[in-house]
């Protein structure tokens, strides 16, 4: 069985889950890096089996190695030439066999006598004296009335029409020194692969003793010819509501028998039930994620152009009427939130009996509590959110930054811990903005995705007064809303949203 997810963080949490339910830790194998300290022993590295070279294996591997590096003297002689500025003496060797008539008009005529051929200068002529001339609009030179040289179509050219057919030879040139570099890549490649498939022997080795291989998207495409050596008969993908249908199909060979997608395809605001499964023929699907991220607007499905990039495989195969059943009990929220997600996305939803029973929050007359004001969001134009196509800069509000670091004292007043509270914002640069409103008093978390959109945006030093929430410290959860299904334990704490409506207004 291969176990896919988005990020490493919901792959070791999908791991502890199934060590939960007793399935033993020597079976199950972590590909990839940034493992927790309970998945860390199933990482491919910790593994006790060992697979050595013999001297044989060796001998044939430098044999290998050794042909590789003819190749690749090959194929960085082919890019030098491409890179390199078109001389006349290449220009010139490649009308010998592409124009014969513009090549013998533009070569140098041989000596009579094998005698040194001078300018008017009393030089020595070199082999691009002609062409040179000819490419810099002058005439023949000392050669103007030689026989071989007298061309009238080749030499009465003016000296655009000469860079028009210099332009036109260059680009064949380059066209074929890039066939020469695909074709010396192409070799390369024949050379690297059983380099590759004879070092990943160890790997495949360890794949086929475990029943579970579990990995990121990127790591089932880094580690693809070892898995489909084996190969898994069953793919699970978590989060593939969030995954680009072309990571998913990666991850298939032509040994799956049997696909399980857990996701979700509604984007809502009000968060969804936990762990809803569709089941249809050969599908199992679940609902909690958001659309996958891409860079360009130009083709999401929001630009509406049809490209729609960031449509999933789980939300594709749903909306175009493949089978489903959605699971209809809900054990996270309790009934006053809940309500809002049956009125919003989920109608048939129902109540876990254990939601009812749950204690008022200290100090607040109502479970879900919405605030309105019409101070205005600003835009953040030190950072572009990778979280929201076609953005051009992140959003923050100053004036809700202030309010939740008041309600966050309020609590703490009321006796609750930084780790039972998590601040939500769909806004990177919101994000940031709370964290510089709560200053240095309170210790913040954030999410891994969350710290890797930071670094993509430029702002790795702010994570140096950061703890990633899988570090088990006491501190107060912040993070967007991408990261929110990931981010909490199993009842759901004290939650503040924020959203913007259409009209600007926060909200």
């Amino acid at each position: 069985m291969l176990v896919c997810c988005y990020t490493n963080h919901a792959l070791d949490q999908f791991l502890e889950d199934l060590l939960g339910q007793g399935i033993p830790e020597k079976d199950i194998v972590r590909l990839g890096s940034k493992p927790s300290p309970k998945t860390q022993n199933m990482g491919l590295a910790a593994q006790a089996y060992a697979y050595r070279f013999s001297r044989d294996d060796w001998d044939d591997i430098g044999i290998m190695k050794f042909s590789l590096r003819r190749q690749v003297d090959s194929l960085q002689n082919a890019y030098s030439k491409f890179i390199a500025p078109l001389s006349p003496r290449a220009l010139l060797s490649y009308l010998d066999s592409a124009d014969p008539t513009y090549f013998k008009a533009l070569s140098i005529p041989p000596a009579d006598d094998d005698m040194i051929l001078v300018g008017e200068s009393g030089r020595a002529i070199g082999h691009t004296y002609l062409i040179s001339r000819w490419l810099n609009g002058q005439d023949a030179g000392v050669f103007r009335e030689h026989p071989n040289v007298v061309a009238r179509d080749v030499w009465d050219l003016s000296l655009e029409e000469r860079k028009t057919l210099e332009a036109r030879w260059g680009g064949e040139i380059l066209e074929a020194q890039m066939e020469l570099i695909l074709e010396a890549g192409d070799q390369y490649n024949s050379y690297r692969e059983p380099i590759n498939h004879k070092f990943q022997e160890s790997t495949r080795q360890v794949l086929s003793s475990k029943r579970i291989i579990a990995c990121t998207t990127t790591g089932a495409a880094i580690y693809r010819d070892a898995i489909n050596h084996l190969p898994p008969e069953i793919l699970v993908v978590e989060e593939a509501g969030e995954v680009l249908e072309c990571h998913t199909l990666t991850a298939l060979s032509n040994s799956t028998r049997r696909m399980i997608l857990i996701g979700d395809h509604k984007c809502v605001i009000i968060p969804p039930p936990s762990f809803g499964v569709w089941f249809a023929d050969s599908m199992i699907c679940t609902c909690r994620q958001l659309r996958p991220k891409v860079n360009d607007y130009e083709l999401s499905v929001e630009k509406g152009d049809g490209y729609d990039l960031n449509r999933s495989l789980f939300e594709r195969l749903v909306t175009e009427g493949h089978p489903y059943r959605a699971l209809s009990k809900q054990h996270r929220m309790r009934p006053e939130i809940s309500s809002l997600v049956r009125h919003l996305t989920y109608p048939d939803l129902t109540d876990g009996p254990g939601t009812a029973s749950r204690p008022s929050i200290r100090g607040l007359q109502n479970t879900v509590i919405f605030v309105d004001h019409d101070h205005p969001e600003d835009e953040d134009a030190s950072l572009t959110d990778p979280k929201y196509v076609g953005a051009s800069t992140s959003k923050r509000n100053k004036f809700e930054q202030d309010m939740v670091v008041k309600i966050v004292k309020y609590l703490k007043q009321q006796g609750y811990g930084l780790d039972e509270i998590t601040v939500l914002t769909p806004y990177l640069g919101q994000l940031i903005g709370l964290r510089e409103a709560l200053g240095t008093n309170d210790k913040v978390a954030v999410s891994e995705m969350d710290a890797e959109q930071l670094e993509v945006a430029g702002l790795s030093d702010l994570l140096k007064n950061l703890f990633l929430t899988d570090k088990k410290k006491q501190a107060l959860k912040v993070a967007t809303i991408g990261e929110f299904p990931r981010l909490l334990p199993k009842e759901l704490q004290l939650t503040f949203w924020g959203y913007r409506q259409l009209s600007g207004r926060g909200k």
